[in-house]
């Protein structure tokens, strides 16, 4: 599955448009994000959600496909904490509190750091109970890690999978178990667990706008009602 070729050299055609490389995004309901343009309409969560997804076409995150940057974890260099593993690393990150805070009040799960540590342990392979999992590292970065946060350009809580040659392989927004276990089973992992993930998306999601332009109408109808009456 993990050559070792792969922990040394970068020969693979490995961008964004590689099988190898997928990103798990998910929108809030249409009710959530009609509440959240009501609430307030010049900062809409799902429109910005989109303009931080395609911020990565102009290297202002790091996207699946990417490599790592360089960032410390403790006192080593990121890169030789993944050398060091025999399989793939998993790097989570508790995000930002006030991005955190939006994506709970439109429906998203967000978890505690606890919680994030746990999500780390369940997915890590353990010869000795004989699963078939492909994580042997993981990594929380805490939200006060402004440095890690800043170079892979994160804002809410997410989580990468990143393969034994510092390229990321998987990118999860918001931090869904089955997420990684989908993105294992789609490039050939035997015998990997499946787990339940709501559909991601990719597309251009075009429901922030017009819901504005909907609310906009309807105040600008209702002023010109009054203006001539």
């Amino acid at each position: 599955m993990v050559p070792d070729f792969a922990k040394t050299a970068q020969g693979w055609s490995y961008g964004a448009t590689s099988s190898l490389a997928h990103e798990h995004w998910e929108r809030p309901t249409a009710c959530a994000t009609l509440r959240d343009v009501c609430r307030h309409p010049t900062r809409v969560y799902r429109r910005r959600q989109n303009i931080h997804r395609w911020s990565s076409s102009i290297g202002a995150r790091v996207s699946a496909g990417d490599m790592v940057p360089p960032v410390l974890v403790g006192d080593e260099i990121i890169y030789d904490v993944i050398r060091s593993s025999p399989g793939w690393t998993l790097l989570v990150f508790e995000g930002d509190a006030s991005a955190n805070r939006e994506a709970s009040a439109n429906g998203l799960p967000i978890l505690s750091h606890d919680q994030l540590h746990a999500f780390g342990r369940e997915l890590r392979q353990d010869p000795a109970e004989g699963s078939a999992g492909f994580i042997d590292k993981m990594v929380v970065f805490a939200s006060s890690d402004w440095d890690a946060h800043s170079a892979f350009g994160v804002q809410g809580q997410c989580a990468f999978v990143i393969r034994p040659d510092a390229y990321v392989g998987l990118r999860s927004e918001p931090v869904r178990k089955g997420a990684v276990t989908r993105y294992f089973r789609s490039i050939g992992g035997l015998g990997v667990p499946a787990h339940h993930c709501p559909p991601g998306t990719s597309t251009f999601d075009p429901l922030p706008a017009t819901m504005l332009a909907v609310l906009v109408s309807v105040i600008a109808a209702v002023v010109c009602s009054q203006t001539y009456r």
